[in-house]
C-alpha cells in the first residue's frame, strides 16, 4: 500500500513538472519572461541595451542614408529625376546648402502626384523629429531634476 501511495505521488510530481515546463514555453537559460522582477536580469538588460546602443552608434551614418532614401521610395522617379535629385544633393553637400533650399529644389523636379506624396512624407518626418526632440528634452529635464539636491527641511518654528 505504501508503495502504491509513493508511486502515485511520484507520478503526480512528474506530471506537475511537465505542466510547468509547458507553461513556461520551454525557455532555456537567459530567456526569462518580460515581467520577471529579478534584479540581476534587469541589470543584464541594461548592459545589453548599452551594448546595442554602442553598436548602433557605429551604423548611424548608414541609418541616416537609408532614412533619406525612404522619402523617395515608391515615388516612381524616372531616371532623369533620379539623376537631377542626385545632382542637387551632391551640390548641396559641396556648397553646404541648407535643407530647405534642397527640399525646394527637389520639389521642382517632381510631378504633382509625386509632390503630394513627397510633402506628406516630409511632414511625417518633421513630426517624428519634433517628437524625438521633445522626448530628448524631457529626458534631459528628468536627469537635471534627479541631479539636484533635495530642498532643505523648512523650520516653521517647530
Amino acid at each position: 500500500m505504501k508503495k502504491l501511495i509513493l508511486l502515485t505521488v511520484f507520478v503526480l510530481f512528474l506530471g506537475s513538472i511537465s505542466i510547468l515546463a509547458q507553461r513556461n514555453g520551454n525557455r532555456g537559460p537567459g530567456q526569462n519572461r518580460v515581467n520577471n522582477t529579478n534584479t540581476q536580469n534587469r541589470v543584464g538588460t541594461r548592459q545589453n541595451r548599452a551594448n546595442r546602443q554602442g553598436k548602433r552608434g557605429n551604423n548611424n551614418a548608414q541609418r541616416q542614408r537609408n532614412r533619406r532614401g525612404k522619402i523617395f521610395r515608391g515615388l516612381d522617379l524616372s531616371d532623369e529625376q533620379r539623376q537631377q535629385i542626385r545632382d542637387i544633393n551632391s551640390s548641396a553637400r559641396e556648397n553646404g546648402t541648407d535643407r530647405e533650399t534642397v527640399i525646394n529644389q527637389v520639389r521642382g523636379v517632381l510631378t504633382d502626384d509625386q509632390l503630394e506624396t513627397f510633402n506628406e512624407r516630409l511632414e511625417r518626418a518633421r513630426q517624428r523629429q519634433e517628437r524625438r526632440q521633445q522626448r530628448r528634452q524631457q529626458r534631459q529635464q528628468n536627469q537635471n531634476n534627479q541631479n539636484q539636491p533635495p530642498p532643505p527641511p523648512s523650520n516653521n518654528g517647530n
